[in-house]
């Protein structure tokens, strides 16, 4: 096996940190306890907090709905509490990042669902990257990505032997090998580092 498939069905669900929202959680490092990296995907259902994570960083995608407005607050560095807001309005499958002892306030029109890279600061860093394949194969090393979200449409992944069919909200994980995406949609590469 060159890379397993995570399906959506089988991601965990719990509820968020503050109750506000639920995730499905795809995978995490290490497995129990506190984590050093993890990832999921949040339905966001209605307006309101985020919940708070001292000491990690994040990033999210917004995967599904119509767009998100976050009003962000720093609480720590340069600009840090008290120097005032900054807003972002995110349009589907533009990644954004921002600490998570942040301020954050989460404002939707419609339910939505955002990918959702979190890493322990101390300890590791994360980046994701969108990418739309359209009618087209991409190539992907696996120096270069520690999972593979897909966000949208329907595509093939080969690798060796190894070959499956991916659908929105799946994700790559274990790729030891280069890995083709082919057909049309769009994929995330979240790549976790040491840090």
């Amino acid at each position: 096996m060159t890379f397993t498939v995570l399906r959506r069905e089988d991601h965990a669900e719990m509820p968020w940190l503050n109750g506000g929202g639920r995730t499905l959680e795809v995978a995490r490092a290490p497995r129990t306890g506190d984590f050093d990296w993890r990832v999921s995907f949040a339905h966001v259902d209605r307006s309101g907090p985020f919940s708070a994570y001292p000491g990690v960083d994040r990033v999210i995608t917004l995967v599904e709905g119509p767009g998100m407005r976050l009003t962000i607050r720093p609480q720590v560095g340069p600009g840090s509490a008290g120097s005032g807001s900054v807003v972002h309005e995110l349009a589907p499958y533009e990644p954004c990042a921002f600490a998570g002892e942040d301020e954050i306030d989460c404002q939707v029109t419609q339910p939505t669902v955002d990918l959702n890279l979190m890493t322990r600061r101390d300890r590791c860093r994360g980046t994701v990257t969108t990418h739309r394949i359209a009618g087209g194969r991409m190539e992907v090393d696996p120096a270069g990505a520690t999972l593979v979200a897909i966000l949208a449409g329907r595509l093939r992944a080969e690798s060796g032997s190894t070959a499956a069919h991916v659908a929105p909200l799946d994700v790559l994980t274990d790729l030891t090998a280069t890995v083709t995406l082919s057909g049309g949609g769009v994929a995330a590469l979240i790549q976790v580092t040491p840090g």
